[in-house]
């Protein structure tokens, strides 16, 4: 699996930011949390995969960046 840790951390991070301003509480709960999973994907300790729920969440930050 080739995993690009520097697209990943941008990705964290943005997502993170998204959280800290968006105006849906929903969303920007969402957003945290997810940003947490990337941030932590393939470490021995992180997620080892995301759920549908997940990659819905990683699709809209993408959409809306």
């Amino acid at each position: 699996m080739d995993i690009n840790i520097r697209k990943l951390a941008v990705i964290s991070s943005g997502m993170s930011e998204m959280a800290r301003t968006h105006p849906n509480d929903t969303i920007a709960n969402n957003l945290a949390r997810v940003s947490e999973k990337v941030a932590s994907f393939g470490a021995t300790w992180g997620c080892k995969n995301f759920n549908k729920t997940d990659m819905m969440v990683i699709k809209y930050y993408l959409a809306n960046k």
